[in-house]
This record gives C-alpha cells, sequence and structure tokens, in this order.
C-alpha cells in the first residue's frame, strides 16, 4: 500500500499542478484578449455605423428636413444589436430618432465624440461637422448582450480545453513519474533489507545515467565502506578483548599501590582543609578589618561634627550679633570659615570611604553650565593674580543649559584648577570648555607648572599620594582620587599629558544632555535670608540631644526667628514633655545613651499615633544609605551636624509648610532687571568699611556664601540697607557675581 505523501503522488501532483496552471493562464489571457476584441469590434462597427448616418443626414441637417433624417436612421435597422439611436441638431436638441421596438425612449443629452459602456448597454456618439462647424451628433445605443453571450461560450471552451489538459496532464505525469519513482523505490527496499538483516554485501543496480543512479552508486560505496569498516571493527574487538585482559592483571598488580598512595592521599586532603581553614579566617579578618574601618570612619565622622557643631553654630548665632564690631565679626567669619575647611577635609575622607564601599551616586539636574565656568572663573582669577598668574577661559559651546550632576562636575573643576593654582609659580592656567559633538562636552585645565614625571602620572591618582611637593602644598592628597572617580562615575575618563619643566594638562569628556524641564527641588538657599517666622505662623518645637552645647545651638538657630521651643536631655524626658504639652515638631539627636533616637521616635508614635508631631532626625553621619535608613524607620526628614540654619528653616518649611519673612524683595533677580538698584548706591557708600571692602573681596574671588553672609550682616542694618542687602542677595542667588561686581564700581566712596 502506497503511502499518503509517497513520491508517486507528489511527483503527479507537481506536474499536474504545473500543467494545470500553466493552461489557467493561457485561457485566461485569451479570454481577456478575445473578450477586448470583441467590445474593441463592436466599437469599431457602430462607429461606422454613426458615421454613414452622419454623412447620409448632413444634407437633411442643413436644410432642417426631419423626415429625411429619420429614413436615414432607419437604414439601421439591419443592425440588430442597435436598439435606439437619434440625431441632434447643433444646439443640441433631437432632430430624428429611431427606436427598434417603436417606443418610447428618454435620450440622453448631446455629447461629444466618444462612447461607454452601462448596465450591459453601449452608448456611442458621434458629431457631424462642417468645415469644423458642429452641425449635428449621432447618437446610438445598442445591446451588448451578444457579446455576454460571446464571452460564456469562449469560457465553455476553455474549461473543456482544461479539463481534457488536466486529465491528460494526469495520465502523463503518471506514466512518466515511474522514471523517478521506480529506482527510488527499489533503492528504498534495499535500504530496508540491509537494516534488517544486516548484510552489507547488497548492492543496488544502477539503471540510469542520471542523478538516481549516482545515488545508487553512492548507497553501494556507502555499503562498501560500512561492510569494510565492520571487519576492521571485529579485528579491533579481538585485540581489545586481549589488551583487556593484560591490563586487567596490570591493574591488580597496581592495586596494591595504589592502596599505599591512598592514605597519602588523606594526608594531602587534610592539609588542603587546613589551608581552606586558614584562607577562611583571613578573608574574614579582612573584612572585619573593611568593616572597622568603615565604623571608624563614621564614628570619627560623628565625633569630629559634634564638637563642629557647637563651633560652627555658635559661629553663625554670634555672626548675626548687633554688639559685634568689624574686628570682632571678621573674627567668627574666620572661624566658620576653617571649620568648613575642616569639614570639607572631612568629607573628601567620607567620599574615598564611599567610592572603595561603591555608594558613590551621582544627582543629576538642570543647570546653567555658562554660570558654572563664570563662578569658578571668578572664584580662581584672583587667586592667580595673587600668584602673578596669567587666567584665561575659553568656553566655546550652542547650548548652556545642560543636564547632569552640576555638583561633582564643579568639585571636579575645583581639584583641578586648585592643584593648578597651588603648584604653578610662574606663567598661565587656562580652563577650556569645548562642546565637540553634539551632547558631548570636553573640559580641559592646562598650566605650567612643573609637570608631572611619566612614571607619577598613574601613581598621582592614588589615594594619599601629593607627590614631591605635596608637604609644601598641604592638603589630603584625595582631590586627583575623587575627581577620577567622579568623572568615570559620570561614565567619562580623566586623561593626564605632563611634560616635566613646561606644565600639565588634565582633560575629560562628558555627556551633559539637555535640560529635561523638570524643576529642581528647592535648595537650602532661599532660606538664608530668613528673618522671623511670618506673623500669623506659631511653632512649638522640642529639641531632644545629649549634648547641652547642640540642644542650646539649635534652640538660639530658631529661637531667633520665633520659634518656641522645650529641651530635652534624653528619651525620657522627652516622653514626658510630650505627655504635658503638645508641640509641632521634635528635633530628635539619633545617638544619645538610653533609648536612642530611633526608639524615642517608636514610643512618641506608640503614645500619640496620628496626633504625633513631625519628627525630624539630628544627625551627625555623613553617610547617604544612613540617611536613607533613618526615613526608611519612619522619620519625617533630618537635620545635619554642624547645623545650617538654612537647612533648618528649610526643614520647618518642608514640614509645617511654615512661612516666613525675608530681608529681601521680590522679583529682583539682576542689576539690569532692577532699576532701583542704581538708586542705592549712596546706600552703599556710607556703609562700614569693613563691610564694603569684604564684601568686593567675597566678589573678587566668587565666594557666594562669604557674599551672603556680608549681606546677611547689611540686612541687620535695617532701612534702605536691608533692601540693598535684598536687591544683592537675589543677585547672589541667580549667581550673577559679574552683575554685583558691575555695581561695586559704580559706588563712589
Amino acid at each position: 500500500m502506497e503511502k499518503r505523501n509517497s513520491i508517486k503522488r507528489k511527483l503527479v501532483s507537481i506536474q499536474f499542478l504545473t500543467a494545470g496552471t500553466v493552461l489557467l493562464l493561457a485561457c485566461a489571457i485569451f479570454l481577456f484578449k478575445e473578450y477586448r476584441e470583441t467590445r474593441a469590434s463592436t466599437v469599431r462597427q457602430l462607429t461606422s455605423a454613426a458615421q454613414l448616418v452622419g454623412q447620409n443626414a448632413e444634407a437633411a441637417l442643413r436644410f432642417f428636413d426631419a423626415e429625411a433624417a429619420g429614413q436615414v436612421l432607419t437604414s439601421l435597422q439591419v443592425e440588430e444589436s442597435i436598439l435606439h439611436a437619434c440625431i441632434y441638431d447643433g444646439s443640441g436638441e433631437i432632430f430624428a430618432s429611431y427606436a427598434r421596438d417603436g417606443g418610447p425612449f428618454d435620450y440622453p443629452p448631446a455629447r461629444i465624440d466618444g462612447h461607454r459602456f452601462e448596465e450591459g448597454f453601449l452608448h456611442l456618439n458621434y458629431s457631424i461637422r462642417q468645415r469644423d462647424d458642429l452641425t449635428g451628433t449621432v447618437y446610438l445605443r445598442a445591446d451588448m448582450s451578444v457579446l455576454d453571450e460571446r464571452l460564456v461560450e469562449m469560457v465553455l471552451y476553455a474549461l473543456l480545453v482544461l479539463g481534457f489538459g488536466g486529465l491528460l496532464s494526469v495520465l502523463l505525469s503518471m506514466y512518466l513519474q515511474r522514471l523517478i519513482s521506480d529506482p527510488m523505490i527499489r533503492l528504498t527496499q534495499a535500504a530496508t533489507n540491509v537494516t534488517h538483516t544486516g548484510q552489507y554485501s547488497q548492492r543496488v543496480e544502477r539503471e540510469s545515467d542520471d542523478e538516481i543512479g549516482d545515488l545508487c552508486d553512492g548507497f553501494n560505496d556507502m555499503l562498501h565502506q560500512i561492510e569494510h569498516r565492520d571487519g576492521e571493527l571485529r579485528q579491533a574487538q579481538e585485540v581489545l578483548e586481549g589488551r583487556v585482559e593484560e591490563r586487567t592483571t596490570e591493574l591488580s598488580q597496581s592495586n596494591a599501590a595504589l592502596q599505599a598512595e591512598i592514605h597519602d592521599h588523606e594526608r594531602a586532603r587534610e592539609l588542603i582543609e587546613n589551608i581552606n581553614e586558614q584562607l577562611v579566617d583571613a578573608r574574614d579578618e579582612a573584612l572585619g578589618a573593611s568593616r572597622a574601618k568603615s565604623t571608624f570612619l563614621t564614628n570619627m565622622s560623628h565625633e569630629i561634627r559634634t564638637p563642629m557643631n557647637a563651633i560652627l553654630g555658635y559661629a553663625q548665632i554670634l555672626r548675626d550679633a548687633a554688639q559685634l564690631d568689624d574686628r570682632q565679626r571678621q573674627a567668627v567669619r574666620t572661624i566658620e570659615r576653617s571649620g568648613d575647611h575642616l569639614l570639607a577635609l572631612i568629607n573628601d575622607i567620607l567620599d574615598i570611604s564611599k567610592i572603595e564601599a561603591g555608594r558613590l551616586s551621582l544627582t543629576p539636574q538642570d543647570f546653567d553650565l555658562q554660570v558654572l565656568v563664570e563662578t569658578l572663573s571668578a572664584m580662581f582669577e584672583i587667586r592667580c593674580q595673587d600668584k602673578g598668574l596669567e587666567w584665561s577661559v575659553e568656553a566655546t559651546f550652542d547650548r548652556t543649559a545642560v543636564h547632569g550632576d552640576a555638583n561633582k562636575l564643579r568639585q571636579v573643576l575645583i581639584n583641578l584648577l586648585g592643584n593648578a593654582a597651588k603648584f604653578t609659580e610662574k606663567g598661565q592656567i587656562l580652563l577650556r570648555v569645548q562642546q565637540v559633538a553634539g551632547d558631548v562636552y570636553h573640559f580641559e585645565v592646562v598650566d605650567t607648572g612643573p609637570g608631572i614625571d611619566a612614571d607619577r602620572q598613574k601613581a598621582i591618582f592614588e589615594p594619599f599620594d601629593q607627590g614631591v611637593l605635596g608637604d609644601l602644598a598641604g592638603g589630603t592628597g584625595l582631590g586627583l582620587t575623587i575627581a577620577r572617580q567622579h568623572v568615570e562615575l559620570m561614565e567619562g575618563e580623566l586623561k593626564v599629558e605632563s611634560t616635566p619643566g613646561q606644565g600639565t594638562c588634565f582633560s575629560f569628556d562628558l555627556h551633559l544632555a539637555g535640560p529635561t524641564g523638570v524643576e529642581a527641588p528647592a535648595s537650602d538657599e532661599q532660606w538664608s535670608r530668613v528673618v522671623r517666622l511670618a506673623p500669623d505662623v506659631r511653632v512649638r518645637a522640642l529639641i531632644v540631644d545629649d549634648v547641652t552645647e547642640n540642644r542650646e545651638v539649635l534652640a538660639s538657630m530658631v529661637e531667633s526667628i520665633g520659634v518656641t521651643t522645650v529641651q530635652a536631655d534624653g528619651g525620657e524626658q522627652a516622653l514626658r514633655a510630650i505627655e504635658l504639652e503638645s508641640f509641632d515638631i521634635i528635633f530628635l539627636d539619633i545617638r544619645m545613651p538610653g533609648m536612642d533616637g530611633s526608639q524615642v521616635r517608636r514610643a512618641v508614635v506608640d503614645r500619640l499615633g496620628d496626633k504625633a508631631p513631625k519628627i525630624a532626625a539630628v544627625t551627625a553621619s555623613a553617610l547617604a544609605h544612613q540617611r536613607d535608613r533613618l526615613l526608611s524607620e519612619g522619620f519625617d526628614s533630618f537635620v545635619d551636624k554642624p547645623f545650617r540654619r538654612e537647612r533648618i528653616y528649610g526643614c520647618l518649611n518642608e514640614l509645617l509648610g511654615a512661612e516666613f519673612e525675608f530681608a529681601e524683595s521680590e522679583g529682583v533677580p539682576t542689576a539690569d532687571a532692577a532699576p532701583g538698584l542704581s538708586s542705592l548706591t549712596a546706600v552703599a557708600s556710607v556703609l562700614p568699611d569693613a563691610l564694603f571692602e569684604g564684601l568686593q573681596d567675597a566678589v573678587q574671588v566668587g565666594d557666594v556664601d562669604a557674599i551672603r553672609e556680608i549681606l546677611d550682616e547689611i540686612a541687620a542694618m535695617g532701612g534702605d540697607a536691608a533692601t540693598l542687602a535684598a536687591l544683592l542677595h537675589r543677585m547672589a542667588q541667580d549667581y550673577d557675581i559679574p552683575g554685583i561686581s558691575v555695581w561695586l564700581e559704580s559706588v563712589e566712596r
């Protein structure tokens, strides 16, 4: 019995489909061609009839003889397909008509020459002209049913041809397929016999000189090779059996020696296990040392920040005291700046710790690259002038508004420019910023300093490496390490090119996309000009800290703007306080003896439930993951040590929505946009020398923090001085340092 999809069926089907397709295509082409030719022939025939009618009716039209024209139309009776006809005069009116059935007919309006097929009828128009003048039009309407009958007849003939052709192709293919299928069937039977009997000596006879014959030869060659290899395998098996017997004897002899070696292997295994235990202990010791280092850095940061909190906190409070003279106020600013410098050194060490722990992350936001460059230029221009160096900036870019981590980019450039200013004794320092392609910006810091030897260019990026001049220049030796890590975090590469005795060039490329349009979170700077709470705002705060100085510093800062405070030296006293009176916010220190801050927070929430006040964690930790942990525990916000008024006032606004009075007027962004600034030069001319000169120095070096501090002192004078300070505060907030500098030059003293 043949298989359902046997090769016979496939061959017959292929030949039948091929022949059928060719016949079907040929018939379709023939029918289409015949149909078109029949239609064209009908159109030509009727056109000739219309021409003849037009020629015969020309005289009748000229002499307005409608009867003669009707007789001309009667001649169309010989054309059985013409059902209706008419002659229009030159104005398009029916002059004479003809109907085969004699009945009425609604003749269409006269048209120009042409024909159309509609609903089984042919409509033909022929114009009668005399010397290019239209004298009339012949209209014929013919029945096309004859054409349809002709088409049906042709289709029947085509189907008959298809039927006979298909039958003939099937018969021929059934006969011809044997030329291919029979040899293949015999080849299949031979392969089946070999499979069942295992007799590889069988052969298939070649019957044709074609591919099937080649297949038979290939099958026979395969059987020959298999037969040959089968014999070789039998011989190899006999040889192998002999060798197995020999090896069995040898194995029996060596088994005893192997047993002796097993004992030695056991001892080796014990030795390896002992080494592995030592490696595990060494790994645990290294991990413990790493944890101890992290704990040490955290503890040292906390221990240093705690006393610095009192130093910097009281410095901020003293700075605003009206009783200080200029010299004393300058001394307080020196204390505050020195403390800030110490904190910067601590932060550098913590940055290295974050880098090693893989905890350093980006904080991208929209910022103005032009403003950043101008701020750096103002900051380092005066330093270069003090050392007799030439300072220059080359900034070429089409777009200044970018999206990236402005703080880390600023820190990288400050580190590089600071090193250049530190080690360069003569020549120049150049800051170059270029937009090289699309969102790619190229940064370079070039100096004419002593240069760096080639064998030292890799070592300078190692932590605590300060180079040959490090002891003289000072610093922690972490600047370049942090700069490189920050650049790599921003997907760039910090490169150095240097020639000893000629100078050094540090460069890197960064991808800075366009601004996202999302407004950045409000910074602490906007709270630097808070004077007091708004008149209708009342805030009661509970300050909890085991260190008296910390409580008093924080209390002084918030009481100075009108906040009512209660102090508690620990968790137990804080819990008693919340039972006696209610508070809007609790500033809660985290590290305290007895109950720590987290335990106190849980106790407050357990006792007061939904009525619990907002709780801000007070921490000396500078590590972001520790702050995130506090927020995840349920703290509403946090305040850093050392305390900053801006952060504390911002926290009050963030958690309580507190509104303040500011020492500034709204809507004064720059000197150009504030006509009132020029009218206050008289106020500036009578400012104390210490304040005016201090403001000039701060503007020259671009020290925005120092500018704000001096403006706070000016605002404390009240009156027009407070208005002046407010205007300059807004310009400083927008980093319009050049605008302040231009205005200072216009002041006559």
